[in-house]
């Protein structure tokens, strides 16, 4: 449509061209473009997030390369937002997927989520302008790509060498890098990438008004999944090693009786190291002290938090952790829920008066605060009441949309 439009710009007279560069103006200010490095895997999450702050007032999409059989990433099969998939590949697929950005880019205004081959990458191939989009970065992707204990931000020349044959390894990892310098317009979603990269800080905030827990029913939510009258501690998400669900574990075996708190895992595909930290849990607590849901519905999310007491997220120290703060912290203070979490990133300073922070890795450190919030009921009380306020007030859409705004209008003239 646009594209048409500019044509009989082009052709017009000068009256014309007045009119139809207004029509254009308006229409390319109303759309916005979502490019996700990869819709078949967990980061579709923040671009849903952007979508979803931005659909209150704009026609938003995203677009992306899919994988596992063309499919979306599971949790996000209910979403309202529009996902256009691109058809993973770097020869003929490659080439199809410019033209589709291309495209886009001439359409709508843009924002790019994550400095990778599969998102930064394919945009600039495709003639993409960083002086007229915005980048996002809620990760530290080269510490993602090295899977090491490096914390610091700095590496060895030999951990770039590995994985060499993805499009996420750790050369191309640091050269995406290096080309986030090229875009003045950043969003970041912790402290911790804004001093590394500048850019305006957005953490991955909440719909407050879907997650709230006056809309569950929490007493047969409960009874629905079989938890007892105990208290339940709740790990949300996917549970890799570096999450430190490991830890949680151990920290829950040192609380012994017959009231002692339960573990909820709640999330992940079924995969062999998944099914590890299932397995250790069963076997450490027992049927009794442990449930597990596998990977559900994003929309779901409320059902389960709302069905718990405490949030647990236990991160250890590493270069995959250092530069994140989960979203399922936001989701826990949306709920009114206390959170334990360890002292990584900026989690100290979010999680005073809603929560605790413990030392990264400390199995000890961790059980004594989980002793602490299940055994003063009205601490937790006093916490989820602050925690849902703070969500509301500074941690939702609402509060989070004039941070986009404002740099879309930035590009948008």
């Amino acid at each position: 449509m646009l594209k048409a439009l500019n044509l009989i710009w082009e052709e017009g007279s000068r009256p014309c061209n007045n009119l139809f560069r207004f029509i254009i103006f308006i229409m390319r200010n109303n759309s916005v473009s979502i490019l996700c490095a990869d819709v078949s895997r967990e980061c579709l999450s923040r671009a849903l997030t952007l979508a979803e702050i931005l659909a209150k007032k704009r026609q938003v999409q995203i677009v992306g390369f899919a994988r596992d059989n063309f499919e979306i990433w599971p949790p996000a099969n209910s979403a309202d937002i529009p996902i256009i998939k691109l058809e993973y590949g770097f020869t003929l697929n490659w080439h199809k997927a410019k033209n589709e950005i291309n495209s886009i880019i001439d359409q709508s205004r843009l924002i790019i989520c994550k400095p990778r081959l599969m998102s930064m990458g394919l945009a600039l191939s495709a003639g993409c302008d960083p002086d007229e989009c915005i980048l996002d970065i809620n990760d530290w992707e080269l510490g993602l790509s090295l899977d090491s204990d490096s914390t610091d931000g700095q590496y060895k020349a030999i951990e770039l060498l590995g994985n060499l044959f993805s499009p996420n390894s750790p050369l191309l990892s640091l050269y995406f890098e290096s080309r986030i310098k090229l875009f003045p317009f950043k969003i970041v979603n912790n402290r911790w990438l804004q001093n590394r990269y500048g850019g305006e800080l957005l953490y991955d905030v909440r719909d407050t008004d879907a997650l709230n827990p006056e809309n569950y029913d929490r007493r047969n939510i409960r009874k629905e999944l079989g938890l007892d009258d105990r208290q339940w501690l709740i790990f949300a998400g996917t549970p890799r090693k570096y999450k430190g669900v490991g830890n949680l574990i151990y920290a829950l075996e040192r609380i012994r009786g017959f009231d002692a708190p339960g573990l909820l895992l709640c999330g992940g595909a079924t995969t062999s190291s998944i099914d590890d930290v299932v397995n250790l849990a069963n076997s450490v607590l027992g049927n009794a002290r442990f449930k597990y849901i596998p990977q559900y519905d994003r929309r779901d999310t409320g059902k389960y938090l709302s069905a718990s007491d405490i949030v647990c997220i236990p991160a250890l120290l590493k270069s995959n952790s250092v530069g994140q703060v989960p979203t399922k912290f936001f989701e826990a203070l949306a709920m009114g829920l206390p959170v334990i979490t360890s002292d990584i990133c900026d989690l100290p300073e979010l999680v005073r008066d809603v929560g605790v922070a413990v030392p990264a890795g400390d199995i000890i450190a961790l059980n004594e605060a989980i002793k602490i919030l299940v055994s003063n009921p009205d601490l937790t009380s006093r916490m989820g009441k602050q925690a849902r306020l703070r969500a509301v007030e500074q941690y939702s859409y609402r509060a989070a949309a004039p941070v986009i705004d404002s740099l879309l209008g930035k590009i948008g003239s």
